[in-house]
């Protein structure tokens, strides 16, 4: 026997049917919904602090606008830049007594085989990009011999190296005695400024 239900249980069917397709809906619109993209000091907020987007989908830019605070959701061309990776750097220090002779620019025998050392580790390395020779003296002296000195220490240290290292940029200067590493009032002060620092700087490996 077939059971028709009566007017008020098939208003109740109909009325729950509807509830549970607007409760369906709503939990459909809920779930694709974008969360909304909060403002800070780079975006034109509205009053519930979401950045204002024009119909372009790209956000508005306040006049303070930098990288630091970019919400890549507003434009791909917004996401702040990857900065490159610095360089390797690494530098020797060689004391001048181990160099040079005294109060001269003219390698010793014993300099050179610091050099080549040097030189026997770099060769082969493509990474390096250029050295720089710095020369330094202490206070003794006038500030125009000292000046001198150093740079004509730092020039016969480059053309040694660059015997050896044909490929690589390597600048020679001379800092005098303006650059000190320790106080020039003892001996062993003097000692430590009375140097030449070789500089290397190389690209980062991939």
């Amino acid at each position: 026997m077939q059971v028709v239900p009566s007017r008020r249980a098939l208003c109740v069917l109909i009325l729950a049917a509807a509830i549970g397709q607007g409760c369906a809906t709503t939990v459909n619109e809920s779930v694709s919904e974008k969360s909304p993209l909060m403002a800070n000091s780079n975006y034109v907020a509205n009053s519930t602090n979401q950045i204002v987007m024009l119909s372009s989908d790209e956000c508005v830019r306040t006049i303070s606008w930098d990288t630091d605070n970019v919400v890549v959701e507003c434009n791909s061309s917004a996401k702040a830049p990857v900065a490159a990776p610095a360089p390797k750097a690494t530098m020797v220090s060689y004391n001048g007594r181990a160099l040079f002779e005294f109060d001269s620019a003219r390698l010793t025998s014993a300099g050179k085989m610091e050099l080549n050392q040097l030189t026997s580790k770099l060769n082969g390395q493509n990474t390096i990009k250029q050295i720089e020779i710095v020369g330094h003296a202490d206070s003794v002296g006038t500030d125009n011999y000292n000046m001198s000195l150093s740079e004509q220490r730092a020039e016969s240290v480059k053309r040694y190296l660059q015997q050896s290292l044909r490929t690589v940029s390597v600048v020679a200067k001379g800092m005098g005695e303006g650059s000190p590493v320790a106080n020039n009032s003892t001996n062993e002060g003097r000692r430590l400024n009375r140097r030449v620092d070789v500089n290397i700087a190389a690209s980062v490996e991939q």
